[in-house]
């Protein structure tokens, strides 16, 4: 999903650093308002003319998630589970 060929991540990271960087709160408080408006910029960034895109976009949030959970948070909830033990 998010591994798309080096030459494309170099053309893009430094626009998302900087979107990161004005984004992220100095005091460590999470925006999530920025977020969900940087995200839904993006998703009316695609075109919208057709029912079968607007289904692929409903998908690619689906499959982002997919990989956050995969990536993130399943390991963290490993982890607790090995620190704390598993719920019976």
């Amino acid at each position: 999903m998010p591994y798309i060929k080096q030459e494309y991540r170099k053309e893009i990271e430094p626009y998302l650093t900087a979107l990161i960087g004005a984004v992220q709160r100095k005091d460590g408080i999470t925006n999530w308002g920025m977020y969900n408006y940087i995200t839904y910029k993006l998703m009316l960034s695609i075109p919208h003319d057709r029912y079968e895109i607007m289904q692929g976009v409903i998908g690619l949030l689906e499959s982002v998630k997919n990989e956050y959970y995969a990536r993130v948070v399943g390991p963290h909830e490993k982890k607790k589970i090995n620190q704390n033990g598993d719920v019976q």
